[in-house]
C-alpha cells in the first residue's frame, strides 16, 4: 500500500511538472526564465529582426555630413550642421554616412552610438543591427 502511494505521489509530480505547476512555493516564473529542464529559454516564440532602422544626428560643433539611404538618396547631401542642429530621425533599411569629424551624436533606434573624437572624416554602416565603421573608400560622399 506504501509503495502504491508512493508510486502515485510521483505519478502526480510528473503530471504537475508537464502541466507547468511546480514546487517553487508560491513563486512565479518569469517568460525566459529556467525552465524544468534547468535551462535557460524563451516562451517558444521568436523575436523577429527589425526590418528597418531609424536614424538621427545631432551636431556637438560644426560637422560636415552626408547621409544617404540604402536606395542611394542623399537625406544630409553633404550638408555642414552647426552646434546643436539636428537631422533626423529618418528610417530605412540600411545608411551610409560620413562625417566630416567626429563632432556628432550619432542615434541609431533610440540607442546612442560611440563616435570617436576625431578630426578626420569618420563613416558607419547602420542597419537594423547597430552601426559598424566603414572603410574610407566605402565611405559616402554626396558629391
Amino acid at each position: 500500500m506504501v509503495a502504491g502511494l508512493v508510486t502515485l505521489a510521483a505519478l502526480g509530480l510528473v503530471i504537475a511538472a508537464a502541466l507547468g505547476g511546480s514546487s517553487d512555493n508560491g513563486k512565479t516564473r518569469e517568460h525566459g526564465g529556467t525552465n524544468s529542464a534547468g535551462t535557460t529559454g524563451t516562451t517558444g516564440t521568436t523575436a523577429a529582426q527589425p526590418s528597418q532602422a531609424s536614424v538621427e544626428l545631432r551636431a556637438t560643433a560644426d560637422v560636415w555630413v552626408c547621409l544617404v539611404d540604402d536606395r542611394g538618396q542623399a537625406l544630409v547631401d553633404g550638408e555642414t550642421l552647426t552646434t546643436n542642429e539636428v537631422r533626423g530621425p529618418f528610417d530605412a533599411t540600411a545608411f551610409d554616412v560620413t562625417f566630416g569629424n567626429g563632432s556628432v551624436e550619432l542615434t541609431v533606434d533610440g540607442q546612442p552610438a560611440k563616435v570617436p573624437p576625431a578630426a578626420e572624416p569618420v563613416g558607419y554602416r547602420i542597419t537594423p543591427t547597430g552601426a559598424r565603421p566603414l572603410d574610407p573608400s566605402s565611405q559616402p560622399t554626396c558629391l
